[in-house]
């Protein structure tokens, strides 16, 4: 599955919002674009830089690819109702994003890893796509052999106190259940997804 490969806290830089814990600790003191003259860029963005940006900023935070977040776009721009909420509760409800959300990976690039590697599954049945959409009800448990991996416990001791309202956390054997379809005010994204919208419509 393609999915980008380079430097994590460079791109973060560009994009100026953290994609990792290390991009974070980095930005607090360097926020500037990365490159020589980063620290005096002050040029004013165009509307439609701003847009690309905001576009470029969700693609990163998910971690997809141009292809497959204009999927979704589209796709949620067909579907009735607001079209920024819609993308949102798509990209929510993400078998990889929900893992993220209940703390049980440190990082999205983690909790997609776990899924690709068999290590997760939905209703009693190994599901190995990042991008499977959780509905309602499913039971999402990571697999008996990885129960006690260093990593996932190490995630779930640093989220002990998270609490995700749309979500059922069971923190003792590992597993997540969805409660609903996350409306926009309890999904913590401090993106803006109209902007986005306005990207792909015009």
């Amino acid at each position: 599955m393609a999915r980008y490969r380079g430097p994590i806290v460079k791109k973060s830089r560009r994009l100026g919002i953290p994609l990792s814990d290390k991009a974070a600790r980095i930005m607090e003191n360097r926020p500037n674009p990365p490159g020589q003259h980063g620290n005096k860029m002050s040029r004013k963005m165009s509307d439609y830089g701003r847009h690309l940006l905001e576009k470029q900023r969700f693609r990163f935070t998910y971690g997809l690819m141009e292809k497959q977040f204009r999927n979704y776009v589209l796709k949620a721009m067909s579907k009735s109702g607001v079209a920024g909420d819609n993308l949102l509760q798509m990209l929510e409800t993400r078998l990889d994003s929900v893992i993220y959300r209940a703390g049980f990976a440190n990082t999205f690039r983690q909790a997609r890893q776990l899924v690709t590697h068999k290590h997760v599954e939905v209703d009693g049945k190994c599901i190995n796509i990042p991008s499977y959409l959780v509905k309602p009800g499913m039971k999402i448990k990571v697999a008996e052999e990885m129960q006690n991996n260093v990593q996932i416990r190490d995630a779930v001791g640093r989220s002990a106190n998270r609490t995700i309202p749309y979500l059922e956390i069971l923190r003792p054997d590992l597993s997540i259940i969805l409660k609903e379809i996350p409306s926009r005010d309890l999904i913590s994204v401090n993106l803006d997804e109209n902007m986005v919208i306005e990207y792909y419509s015009k």
